[in-house]
């Protein structure tokens, strides 16, 4: 980290040095705080679950803040963002009808869960934190530290493209207007062999055709080696108005080591009201836990309208289900309703989930649920 760190300070002082005459330094600010819980009618009052707070990222943490800013020119530029998890668990205890503790997971009638404590636990770290700078007449962009965005991303829902927050450097190539080529190389302690490094790299292009269209393509190598590669795609529609059309996909080029993944979305807006729908589909494939998981579909109807003083929005899920999955569910939905508030420089978000998909056990059908609520903001 602190290697790291100091190439990042080394980078933008380059930038800065280099670009000296550059007009004076932009600053901005951003944050964000989530919280929530989620409930299960299974397990409620029956095991230590029932009842467990966390934030909508399903994460499992009970209350996540982002605070970052950025400091940048035309020609370079620091970007820093803090995020800490905060972790509040009961401590529970199970009695049956005779006082004595049990560990079951469903008790008997009568029995019943005492809460008697909380216990807290709080990480701190640094989601993103590098600097760049660009050379050539801007042709040539390079960024050092902690990155997790690119230039080659596209709209899609999932965002395949889209760097997970990994230590390294990446060097965008922008030989003529509206294409990048971008080359992401981890230094992490993981890569210290020429073959690791490529098999960790992710390298994509991207070209935008301005109010027409954009197209992405890219070899992810997902931070774990070749073996482990994945080919991914994006798409976006820009030519009609009012008419949103993306695609996306991930094709894992060994089904033993992940699952291809393909989603699609299209939306239309008609003055303040948006309906759109969106799908995914999976393939056969072995998910993080190594269980094998059935290739399975999800579709997604909703819908938005903007009240101006918020926005409200719903929307029904429903997923064929990935039946040999460990926790799979088959043939479950999800009922979402949500509304976006405007709250000084940035947005109340608000909302709920009553679903089959989260709760109770393996291809079980019991409803369960949650509430979410955060603020994030930008000035």
């Amino acid at each position: 980290m602190k290697k790291v760190l100091a190439i990042l300070v080394a980078t933008a002082l380059v930038g800065a040095y280099v670009f000296a005459d550059d007009a004076a330094p932009v600053a901005k600010i951003n944050g964000k705080v989530e919280s929530g819980f989620t409930w299960s009618d299974a397990h409620l009052g029956k095991t230590a679950d029932s009842l467990v707070l966390k934030d909508k990222d399903d994460s499992g943490v009970t209350l996540r803040a982002e605070l970052g800013g950025s400091i940048s020119t035309d020609n370079y530029g620091v970007v820093v963002n803090l995020r800490t998890d905060t972790d509040v668990k009961p401590t529970v205890t199970i009695t049956d009808k005779t006082g004595a503790d049990v560990t079951s997971a469903n008790l008997p009638a009568g029995d019943s869960l005492t809460v008697n404590g909380v216990t807290y636990q709080s990480v701190l770290g640094l989601q993103q934190a590098y600097a760049w700078t660009k050379f050539l007449n801007k042709v040539v962009t390079v960024k050092v530290g902690i990155i997790d965005e690119t230039s080659t991303s596209t709209g899609g829902d999932a965002g395949f493209l889209k760097y997970d927050p990994a230590e390294g450097a990446s060097v965008t190539i922008s030989p003529i207007a509206g294409l990048a080529i971008d080359w992401l190389v981890p230094l992490s302690s993981t890569a210290n062999k020429t073959a690791q490094v490529i098999g960790n790299s992710t390298i994509a292009a991207k070209y935008t055709m301005d109010k027409v269209f954009d197209v992405a393509v890219g070899l992810v190598g997902n931070n774990t080696g070749v073996s482990r590669a994945q080919v991914a795609y994006g798409f976006d529609l820009l030519a009609v108005q009012n008419l949103s059309l993306n695609a996306e996909g991930d094709y894992v080029l060994n089904k033993d080591y992940g699952i291809s993944t393909f989603d699609e979305k299209i939306g239309y807006t008609i003055d303040k009201l948006n309906i759109y729908v969106l799908t995914y589909q999976y393939l056969k494939g072995t998910d993080s836990k190594g269980v094998v998981n059935d290739a399975h579909v999800n579709f997604k109807p909703g819908v938005s309208y903007d009240l101006g003083v918020a926005v409200v929005g719903a929307s029904f899920k429903y997923d064929t289900g990935a039946s040999g999955a460990a926790d799979a569910k088959k043939g479950f939905w999800d009922l979402n309703a949500n509304a976006s508030i405007p709250v000084g420089p940035g947005k109340v978000v608000i909302g709920g989930d009553l679903s089959t998909g989260n709760a109770g056990t393996a291809k079980t059908a019991d409803i369960g649920g949650d509430l979410y609520t955060s603020y994030e903001f930008t000035f």
